[in-house]
């Protein structure tokens, strides 16, 4: 099964269009183990989500595997000059840049119930952090039960 699969199955393939959706695959253990990435993800030196509606988001697992961590609507995003990132990222090493893209990204419940269950397999392309989704489907590994408390 494919991870385009399992969006089209939940119902999420009706909401968005794949060809304006990347895959992101975080692997910074500090930002992840802290759960940063949320705000993390806001700032960025390059553009990366310029022409992105959404973005589904996973972390790393051990080799190519990542585990689901949330979908994520884009709602615009600019260059600032001058952006005070927050304490905590600083502290965790990112760079303090003299401008970067701040993007308004808003969380979204679609597929909530396999956050930290769905594994895929991210393939040859570790250092493609970001990839389109419409080109880089990614094969499911294992669907995890849900941890019980």
């Amino acid at each position: 099964m494919l991870l385009s699969q399992v969006i089209d199955i939940s119902g999420l393939g009706n909401h968005i269009n794949l060809e304006k959706t990347k895959i992101v695959r975080h692997s910074d253990y500090q930002i992840i183990h802290e759960d940063l990435i949320e705000e993390y993800q806001k700032y960025q030196p390059n553009n990366v989500f310029g022409n992105c509606d959404y973005i589904v988001v996973f972390t790393a697992l051990e080799k190519r595997l990542s585990l689901f961590y949330g979908v994520y609507r884009i709602n615009g995003g600019e260059f600032r000059k001058s952006v005070n990132i927050p304490q905590e990222l600083v502290e965790c090493g990112y760079d303090k840049q003299t401008g970067c893209f701040l993007y308004d990204i808003e969380k979204l419940d679609y597929l909530s119930n396999l956050k930290d269950r769905l594994v895929i397999d991210w393939g040859e392309g570790l250092r493609s952090w970001h990839q389109w989704l419409n080109k880089n489907d990614k094969k499911v590994v294992e669907i995890r039960p849900p941890i019980r408390p």
